[in-house]
C-alpha cells in the first residue's frame, strides 16, 4: 500500500511537472498582452517611419532576436553569465537595426531602445517610495 501510494505519488508529480515545462516552452499570452504587444510594434514601426522595403527585414530582426532572448532565459547559465550575454544580444541586434535604418530612424531606434530600458526600471523600483 505504501509502494502504491509512493508510485502513485510520483506520477501526479511528474505529470503536473511535465505540464508546468510544457507552459513554460510555450508561453500563452493572454489576449490583453498580445494586443498590447502588437499596438506597441506598430507604434514603433510608425515612430521609425518604416519603408515598405524595410518592413520585411525589421519583423524579422525583432523575432530572432526575441528567440535568442527566450532561449537565453531558458538556459542554465548563471544570472551574470545571463547578462553578458543579453548584452552580446542586444549589441548584435543594433548592428543589424543599424545596417537596416537610415541614420535618422536609427538614431531613433536607440531613442525607443532607451524608453523602454527607462519602463522596465521604473517598474523595478518599488511602489512604497522605498528603497
Amino acid at each position: 500500500m505504501k509502494n502504491l501510494k509512493m508510485i502513485l505519488a510520483t506520477v501526479l508529480f511528474s505529470v503536473l511537472f511535465s505540464n508546468t515545462i510544457q507552459a513554460q516552452d510555450h508561453p500563452v499570452l493572454a489576449p490583453e498582452k498580445k494586443e498590447e504587444i502588437k499596438n506597441q510594434m506598430q507604434a514603433n514601426k510608425d515612430r521609425l517611419a518604416l519603408t515598405p522595403e524595410q518592413q520585411v527585414p525589421y519583423r524579422g530582426i525583432i523575432k530572432l532576436f526575441a528567440e535568442k532572448m527566450r532561449e537565453l532565459r531558458k538556459s542554465q547559465l548563471t544570472t551574470s553569465e545571463k547578462m553578458i550575454k543579453m548584452q552580446e544580444i542586444n549589441a548584435e541586434r543594433d548592428a543589424e537595426m543599424k545596417n537596416l535604418l537610415t541614420a535618422e530612424q536609427y538614431k531613433t531606434y536607440l531613442e525607443l531602445q532607451e524608453e523602454r530600458r527607462s519602463k522596465i526600471i521604473d517598474m523595478r523600483k518599488p511602489k512604497n517610495g522605498m528603497q
